[in-house]
């Protein structure tokens, strides 16, 4: 045998024995009803779930991050075999296989992308809407469960929401779900204590008077507070960035065109956002022109082109048109993932200057 030969056998065996599982050992998988108590929920069909080391993974869905403390991230995303897969940054990242939705929930698999959110330290909640129309909810709080929130308004058409679904929270036990419907009208579905579903919030028409599909994304500073970002196009077809805030009442802003000398004048699909403390957000996509474009707020609102990525990282891109995802765990701290064309998921952070990796953790 070759010493490269040795080498691969050593490093399977301590990777075997050192990986962690998922968060806690022996997270478990139940499910429950959207009527049940939030916090006293019924588990069933109870199922253990190793982490993965000895599949090929290829993720094939949106990828979605959040961050529950300082050095934690989690990066969730749907694989070939419909799986919701979950990569994890704690003293080195990690990947675990969440399994597939519950065919009793779903209808059989998710219809759309997926979202998560954190509130707290030791809380992760991924939403998405299922094929049969219901928003689903896999969430982790000492042991990962499914829950069936229940159908879509009969008003709000499902794929539409399922294709543009985004989420944050505001605090402890606090979520705001998101998505847009036909008529480029975002709906809220809220969770303060119980779920329910607001009125519809309109986007600023002098942004959004064209045909171009509406993208959202959501993110929260502090307690009550929740921002969509998100993108339209004018009755030229210009792109815009527009804003909408909750902050106990709905407001609106246009932020205007997105700049041809940044961007190439549209972004390239979904944009991300996210914020590192009070006052700061900070919104990414991908510009016509590969690069990755952000606009953030400190008092005021910045364009800067950030380039491309990097020739050594993933391939040199990442793989259109799938979207790239954000999160920070704290002030001064942004991370940006996206998978690149190598099949690798790539990170792009900032912690006083910008920083590429490949992290591999998939073919």
């Amino acid at each position: 045998m070759s010493i490269f030969g040795l080498a691969v056998i050593i490093m399977t065996l301590l990777l075997l024995t050192s990986l962690p599982p998922p968060l806690n050992a022996g997270s478990q998988v139940g499910r429950h009803n959207a009527s049940e108590e939030h916090h006293n929920v019924q588990q069933s069909n109870t199922k253990v779930f190793l982490p993965i080391v000895s599949r090929c993974l290829t993720i094939v869905g949106p990828l979605t991050a959040a961050s529950w403390s300082q050095f934690r991230y989690d990066v969730f995303g749907i694989d070939s075999n419909d799986h919701v897969i979950q990569f994890w940054y704690e003293n080195g990242w990690h990947v675990a296989d969440l399994g597939a939705v519950p065919a009793d929930i779903s209808g059989g698999g998710f219809a759309g992308r997926i979202t998560a959110a954190s509130w707290g330290p030791g809380r992760y909640d991924i939403f998405g809407v299922g094929r049969n129309g219901h928003v689903v909810q896999l969430w982790y709080n000492g042991a990962w469960q499914w829950a069936d929130l229940g159908a879509i308004p009969s008003n709000v058409n499902a794929n539409s929401f399922a294709g543009t679904i985004t989420a944050a929270s505001s605090g402890s036990e606090r979520y705001g779900i998101f998505g847009v419907d036909q008529d480029h009208n975002v709906h809220p579905f809220w969770f303060d204590g119980k779920w329910h579903w607001g009125e519809s919030v309109t986007i600023p028409r002098s942004a959004d008077g064209g045909d171009l599909p509406v993208q959202i994304a959501a993110a929260s500073w502090g307690l009550g507070r929740y921002d969509i970002f998100g993108t339209a196009s004018d009755t030229n077809l210009f792109e815009h960035v527009f804003q909408l805030w909750y902050d106990g009442g709905w407001d609106s802003i246009d932020l205007g065109r997105v700049p041809s000398d940044v961007a190439g004048g549209h972004f390239s699909g979904q944009i991300a956002a996210a914020s590192s403390q009070t006052g700061e957000y900070a919104i990414f996509g991908l510009g016509w022109n590969t690069h990755i474009v952000q606009l953030w707020y400190d008092g005021a609102w910045h364009w800067a082109d950030l380039g491309p990525v990097r020739k050594d990282i993933g391939g040199g891109a990442f793989v259109y048109p799938s979207p790239i995802t954000a999160a920070s765990w704290g002030p001064g701290r942004y991370d940006v993932f996206g998978v690149g064309q190598n099949g690798h998921i790539i990170q792009f952070w900032y912690d006083g200057a910008w920083d590429w990796a490949d992290l591999g953790l998939t073919c």
